[in-house]
């Protein structure tokens, strides 16, 4: 829910659990008295909306993967590889029924 929390308020964080992500989780263990975790066990369906794929163009030829369209440039990454992330696919819409959440079809570039 904090994923969709930054999404509908449009905030941007430093990563996908970043210290924003991190402070609203603190906040929320404090405030319900919960313990929420950044690891899941429903990785099939985190799977299915990585529907946005980027390939690095320099020698790693890395394939990320992401459900959010937005690239996986990182500073480490540039240092260590040099290359930077192109777009090769996404979604062409996204699934309009719960049942039809993994059947999807990519745009291959």
């Amino acid at each position: 829910m904090i994923h969709a929390y930054f999404f509908i308020m449009d905030l941007k964080d430093d990563d996908d659990h970043g210290k924003g992500f991190r402070f609203y989780m603190r906040y929320i263990d404090n405030v319900c008295g919960t313990k929420l975790k950044i690891e899941h066990e429903f990785e099939d369906e985190v799977e299915a909306l990585k529907r946005h794929w980027w390939s690095c163009d320099g020698p790693c030829g890395k394939l990320e993967k992401r459900a959010t369209n937005r690239s996986p440039d990182t500073k480490e990454h540039k240092r260590k590889c040099g290359g930077k992330f192109v777009k090769i696919a996404e979604p062409d819409e996204p699934p309009k029924k719960k049942e039809d959440a993994k059947e999807y079809s990519i745009r291959m570039e």
